[in-house]
């Protein structure tokens, strides 16, 4: 399998997913949103409004250091809501991919999102949410 060309389909994918997931849940229009990792919800929320999904984090690009890690990778996140990503792990160490097996390296924002789609088509996805916490953005 070739990389670039699995990864540049996984993006155009995303495309798609992520304009139905917009126009099915407007996530935009909420004023809130909160991540709770001990019960792996998503929210979003403006006043009693409530709109909640399970999630799980794929990784985080670090705007500091320009550097990608996986949560698989992270000591810091919970195991409940790193579990999926194990899968993407094996998935790299069956077709020898070293970026879906190293836990931390040097990247970018635009491979971060390749990261991202490729995750979505792995673990059959219905968005992703990318929150943005200290220079540190996350892929949920």
């Amino acid at each position: 399998m070739d990389y670039n060309s699995f990864a540049k389909e996984c993006v155009e994918e995303l495309k798609i997913t992520q304009r139905r997931f917009n126009e099915n849940y407007d996530i935009d229009g909420y004023e809130n949103w909160f991540y709770n990792q001990a019960t792996a919800l998503l929210t979003f929320s403006t006043g009693e409004t409530e709109l909640n999904f399970k999630y799980f984090e794929v990784g985080s690009f670090s705007n500091k250091s320009n550097t990608w890690m996986w949560s698989w990778a992270n000591d810091h996140i919970l195991e409940n809501v790193k579990e999926n990503t194990k899968q993407i792990r094996e998935f790299g160490k069956n077709f020898n991919f070293t970026k879906f097996t190293d836990g931390c390296f040097q990247s970018d924002e635009f491979e971060a999102w390749e990261f991202a789609a490729i995750a979505v088509r792995l673990t059959s996805g219905i968005g992703i949410y990318r929150p943005v916490n200290d220079g540190l953005k996350i892929f949920l």
